[in-house]
């Protein structure tokens, strides 16, 4: 971001926040904003910005972004809270909420078990006509990292 290299933070949030106003279910303003106020340990004020866009605008793409947030900012427990919040999402879940939690928990939390399962939930959740093309994709990448 060009305002954090030449040191204007405080500029850099007036025009996210005026971009924001301007289009408020703008994801791409909002992940901006949200990473600019991490930067600068301002983490319930990410927040709070993560849940106005899900207020305005929820999408897989939110909840996904939020959960990796959560979990850098918070930790395993507060990731879960959102993937659970998303998953009773019925128009905002999908199948790649279910894959992005199990990554996270695999790669992040170094938890294959837990990924596991997350994966096959989401596997249940969605018949396989929903879960494709993907799947097939995912499966064989799934495969390579839990063929226990």
């Amino acid at each position: 971001m060009y305002f954090k290299e030449i040191e204007k933070l405080e500029e850099a949030e007036d025009v996210l926040h005026r971009g924001i106003n301007a289009v408020p279910t703008s994801p791409l303003l909002h992940f901006a904003l949200v990473n600019l106020l991490e930067l600068q340990s301002r983490k319930e004020e990410a927040r709070t910005c993560f849940e106005n866009l899900i207020q305005k605008s929820p999408s897989p793409l939110v909840y996904i972004e939020y959960m990796r947030f959560c979990r850098r900012a918070e930790g395993v427990a507060a990731a879960r809270k959102v993937f659970a919040r998303a998953r009773k999402d019925q128009h905002s879940c999908t199948y790649q909420v279910f894959v992005a939690a199990a990554r996270l928990e695999y790669h992040v939390n170094k938890l294959p078990k837990i990924a596991r399962n997350i994966y096959e939930l989401g596997e249940t959740r969605f018949s396989r006509a929903s879960f494709s093309p993907a799947p097939s994709r995912e499966r064989i990448v799934w495969n390579s990292y839990c063929s226990a």
